[in-house]
């Protein structure tokens, strides 16, 4: 593991820091159910076009390529209905 963040989930966009350079990979564990995006440090989630992620089961997404090729990497997320605290770990 390379680290961890916790994310508040409520009824606007928040946005993780960026990920470690060595970070491939992230689990994700929300107290609450939210919609989530990855990208650059102007990410945003909204409850239309983000990817839905339910409360309780810890998901694992992938940042991208060769970290050589990619960018800094940010999660941002967004509460469906209720807001909640969202877990986030860094693995390589």
């Amino acid at each position: 593991f390379n680290g961890g963040q916790q994310i508040t989930s409520g009824s606007d966009s928040a946005r993780s820091t960026a990920f470690g350079e060595t970070t491939r990979v992230i689990t994700v564990y929300a107290t609450e159910d939210i919609f989530v995006e990855i990208g650059d440090s102007s990410v945003v989630a909204n409850q239309s076009t983000s990817h839905y992620i339910s409360s309780g089961i810890p998901y694992d997404l992938s940042l991208g390529t060769d970290l050589n090729e990619r960018e800094e990497r940010f999660l941002a997320v967004i509460q469906v209905t209720t807001s909640g605290t969202v877990y986030v770990s860094e693995r390589s």
